[in-house]
């Protein structure tokens, strides 16, 4: 099957939404398919294009920073951008489309407008209030009524197209290669005897919570003296001198050290719609101390209970309990069925599950309406 792979987003920053495109085209690739990507950015050797060439992913050209949903996203405006979408679409002729985030502008809606193919909607945010999201449908209306089918990354971005859009929209979770995160021989770092707690993400973003994992670092130190305290991600932030700092990480850098973490913690306020984030650090066989959201409640718990500690958001306090807790607790049964949690997310899982919908979508199922 030929699948044309949409990303609203720069592939040139690194994001969870291009991520999730990059894997899916790499595992549809390693399956015998043909995906096909656009994109705004221009990618270069630096950047990690999941084993993908270079020759599939196609640029619409620059991005421009715009607030959204309490963050930055980079997408694309130009008014050339609708015109290289249809001769993207001409030239790679997909069998079916996969868009990224329908309602964000220009790569997306304009995917939607002259696809002449099936089209497959999967939205990832969670946030936007019900007025945001009814002006967005009002807006992208048309381009909307045009998708064949929909998914949602989780049960809570599906709750939140349901009602802003009147959609409805089947989960199909976030995937990655658990392989990736599995320790090679000699990456544990057996000479490192101090526990580790790290926080990973954004440092100014602050609904990512560093402020409440700061907050809580001088209560874990207390309660345990030889810990080390690792903040590593994008961005620039005021760190007190026991952070170490390990600044913005490339993939395989952020993979050995979750393998070098004992516990990871994610502190998010609010606005999640998946935390992919967890389920790495569950593929690592690092304990998650996590903030007590829907997304984050629904990745920790697997079918034989949870597999992580929540906390209410933005409790410091509570926070450095949980972390505590964690490290005076975990067992080998306890990071076996942290890693059993992962695979349920792996690409060898969630892929096959977005083809079913590629599938049924060709095959003229599962029509979405859209008022």
């Amino acid at each position: 099957m030929r699948v044309g792979l949409v990303c609203p987003y720069a592939l040139d920053v690194p994001g969870g939404v291009q991520n999730q495109v990059l894997g899916l085209a790499a595992w549809l690739r390693e399956t015998g398919h043909e995906p096909f990507v656009l994109a705004p950015g221009h990618p270069g050797p630096e950047h990690d294009l999941h084993g993908l060439h270079p020759d599939r992913v196609t640029t619409v050209g620059a991005a421009t920073p715009i607030r959204f949903n309490r963050s930055v996203a980079r997408v694309a405006l130009a008014p050339a951008v609708p015109a290289r979408v249809a001769r993207w679409l001409r030239e790679t002729r997909p069998d079916v489309v996969n868009v990224h985030e329908p309602l964000v502008p220009l790569t997306a809606q304009a995917a939607l407008r002259f696809a002449r193919v099936p089209t497959v909607g999967t939205f990832h945010a969670s946030g936007p209030g019900r007025g945001a999201l009814r002006a967005a449908r009002s807006l992208a209306r048309a381009p909307l009524r045009r998708m064949s089918t929909a998914t949602a990354v989780s049960a809570t971005a599906a709750a939140q197209v349901d009602v802003g859009l009147g959609l409805a929209a089947s989960v199909v979770p976030n995937g990655l290669r658990t392989a990736d995160f599995a320790p090679p021989g000699g990456d544990a770092d057996p000479g490192r005897s101090r526990p580790r707690v790290t926080f990973l993400g954004r440092l100014d973003e602050p609904r990512k919570g560093l402020d409440v994992f700061l907050a809580a670092g001088p209560l874990i130190r207390a309660a345990r003296p030889d810990v080390t305290v690792t903040v590593a991600g994008t961005g620039t932030a005021r760190l007190p001198s026991w952070v170490e700092a390990a600044g913005a990480v490339s993939d395989t850098a952020r993979n050995r050290l979750l393998r070098q973490t004992d516990v990871l913690v994610a502190p998010n306020t609010g606005r999640e719609s998946f935390g992919l984030i967890l389920v790495e650090a569950l593929a690592a066989g690092a304990a998650v101390v996590a903030s007590d959201l829907p997304a984050f409640r629904d990745v920790l718990t697997g079918p034989a209970g949870p597999v992580g500690e929540l906390f209410p958001p933005g409790d410091a306090a509570a926070l450095a309990r949980a972390v505590t807790t964690a490290l005076r607790r975990d067992t080998e049964a306890d990071e076996i069925a942290r890693e059993a949690r992962a695979r349920t997310f792996d690409w060898d899982r969630v892929g096959p599950a977005y083809l079913a919908v590629f599938t049924a979508a060709v095959a003229g199922g599962g029509v979405s309406r859209i008022a």
